[in-house]
């Protein structure tokens, strides 16, 4: 009988994915932009002798990263749900988790910087985003662990044509660790496992925040690059 399927007509198969093609390669390049610079803001404060709390202009450039790469996320999330029509309640998810993402993490950076500007560079240890187990490290935390690994991880099964294999696994992978550096976050506000829980928790968390998503979305664009064939067989 063969693939019943296929001889459908397209209507009763589901609306078709489409081809991301080069829409999602701003996103993707302003939020490699904005992770250099926020890999570049710990270079003043590790000519200090990288104290924690980190010194202001650390703070303040970091904080200024976040303000670009968090809309960025939303941005290639949105544009990459759009391309799999099929996959409407992945999308949603996606979506609604980098939302909620980029809105606590944008804002917690704005209180932060708020207070620090009003107080002449200084915040109290309980409202600092830095300390951990206070109300604005939680936040932190839920944000780029919880919420952006969510994402992550929905965004990875959007990711569903022969060429996107790599961009999904990096997603995937990703997603992953920050689920597992929430996870050990927690057990350290529990006060499971130690000190060393929450090193690792940390440790997991940034290799996914500096690496991990960086990879991710540069993967997305060598994925979404025209070929040879596809720009011989382009109209003009």
């Amino acid at each position: 009988m063969g693939n019943i399927a296929a001889h459908l007509p397209q209507a009763a198969r589901g609306p078709a994915n489409r081809s991301l093609g080069r829409s999602v390669h701003s996103p993707a390049y302003v939020f490699l932009v904005a992770t250099a610079i926020y890999v570049a803001a710990l270079l003043p404060n590790a000519v200090v002798g990288m104290p924690m709390p980190p010194i202001f202009i650390t703070r303040l450039i970091a904080s200024l990263s976040v303000f670009v790469a968090a809309p960025a996320l939303v941005w290639m999330v949105v544009l990459i749900g759009r391309g799999r029509p099929s996959k409407r309640i992945l999308s949603r998810m996606a979506l609604f988790a980098a939302v909620a993402f980029a809105t606590m993490a944008t804002l917690n950076r704005v209180v932060q910087l708020a207070i620090l500007t009003e107080l002449g560079g200084y915040i109290d240890a309980r409202f600092d985003l830095y300390t951990p187990s206070s109300p604005a490290n939680f936040i932190e935390m839920f944000a780029w662990d919880l919420c952006l690994g969510i994402a992550a991880v929905a965004v990875s099964r959007l990711l569903s044509e022969p060429t996107e294999t790599w961009a999904s696994r990096m997603f995937a992978g990703a997603g992953l660790l920050m689920l597992l550096g929430e996870l050990l976050y927690v057990m350290t506000l529990l006060k499971v496992g130690g000190s060393t829980i929450g090193l690792a928790g940390m440790g997991v968390s940034v290799v996914a925040w500096v690496l991990g998503l960086p990879a991710a979305a540069l993967c997305v664009v060598i994925a979404t690059r025209p070929t040879r064939a596809s720009a011989r067989t382009s109209p003009g």
